[in-house]
């Protein structure tokens, strides 16, 4: 799968999980972990595919930390607003990560093989 492939498929693969849990039945004994672990999950894998130029180790330890930190603003919004709920949260979360992970992709796709000094873009640092 090329580089500019993986982040749309990561955003698709963030709906369909999203879109599922927003439509499972409330009663449902697993549907609270589930979501726990998406609203984690979910930042967290936008954040590991946004930083490529880490380790292993130092991305995982960063996205972890960065998917705490956005789901904490995220639910401050929503409490701001007054449309706190776990489906707003998915949702928001669902969108949020989507919108991200296809940001990433549309830089990829434009730069190409050639990179951004190619399409006139200047490099920065040493010349």
């Amino acid at each position: 799968m090329s580089a500019a492939v993986r982040p749309a498929a990561g955003a698709a693969a963030v709906a369909l999980v999203g879109g599922a849990l927003l439509l499972a039945p409330a009663a449902l004994p697993l549907r609270a972990p589930l979501l726990l672990f998406f609203l984690l999950a979910a930042p967290a894998a936008v954040l590991f595919t946004g930083l490529p130029g880490l380790d292993a180790l130092s991305r995982t330890v960063v996205a972890l930390l960065g998917s705490v930190t956005a789901n904490l603003l995220l639910a401050q919004l929503l409490l701001v607003g007054d449309h706190w709920s776990a489906e707003a949260g998915v949702a928001v979360v669902t969108a949020a990560g989507s919108a991200a992970l296809l940001g990433l992709a549309v830089p990829t796709a434009w730069a190409g093989p050639a990179g951004p000094a190619e399409h006139g873009i200047p490099r920065r640092g040493r010349r």
